[in-house]
């Protein structure tokens, strides 16, 4: 697949990727989940991604992987 773009998002906007996942992943699990995207190809990122985690613990995972990335 190729991609043809004019100009780059300023944020992620594969949000829906990554609410989709999680919540096929929480109704397989029986857990509560929610994702937050942290790379996207719109934004100039080389791919699109996001961590997935429940609620009270998705923004520590995130801290932890912008802690330990390269990633701006």
């Amino acid at each position: 697949m190729q991609l043809k773009m004019e100009g780059k998002s300023k944020i992620c906007v594969c949000n829906l990727t990554a609410g989709h996942s999680a919540g096929w992943c929480e109704e397989s699990y029986g857990i509560k989940l929610d994702a937050e995207e942290i790379a996207c190809i719109a934004k100039g990122d080389k791919n699109c991604q996001f961590v997935m985690a429940p609620p009270d613990k998705l923004r520590d995972y995130v801290k932890r992987y912008y802690e330990h990335s390269s990633d701006p």
